[in-house]
């Protein structure tokens, strides 16, 4: 989901609050809370659902730098052909693919799957596929209580 979807699903309820004499006072914290979240949503953009950071992606990689051999690496990892693998990053409009993770974070309108209220119980796919995954976002998890 890219910021500005972000940024319209969270502003709308601001829309509410609006009278004829202006904001009263808890739209206004709702709206500093709104702006909070929208940087947040910022600063986790090159950081996939997953929590993988895009810039330790080989698709990403190999997209950015235009490396042809880490694409050809990259697709005979994953069964695809390398002109195939083209990424700008897991939330951009030029996500390579959609994961069981990225699905269910943006239809939950969460940054990351760490920032998911149930992502203690989450039992999604890529967990067991990918525990190294679970793991980093088992740290964020701990890094955004802290």
């Amino acid at each position: 989901m890219n910021t500005r979807r972000i940024f319209l699903k969270k502003s709308i309820p601001l829309c509410v609050g609006i009278s004829i004499g202006g904001f009263c006072l808890s739209c206004n914290r709702n709206r500093s809370s709104s702006q909070n979240n929208d940087q947040e949503a910022e600063d986790y953009l090159m950081i996939a659902y997953c929590t993988l950071p895009c810039d330790k992606c080989d698709a990403y990689l190999a997209t950015i730098n235009n490396d042809e051999n880490l694409k050809n690496e990259v697709a005979a990892r994953w069964g695809m052909k390398a002109e195939e693998i083209y990424c700008k990053g897991c939330k951009s409009d030029n996500a390579l693919f959609s994961c069981s993770a990225s699905k269910c974070a943006a239809k939950r309108g969460v940054i990351t799957c760490a920032h998911c209220e149930d992502f203690i119980d989450c039992d999604n796919e890529l967990w067991n596929k990918q525990p190294q995954l679970r793991q980093m976002a088992e740290e964020l998890r701990k890094s955004l209580a802290g």
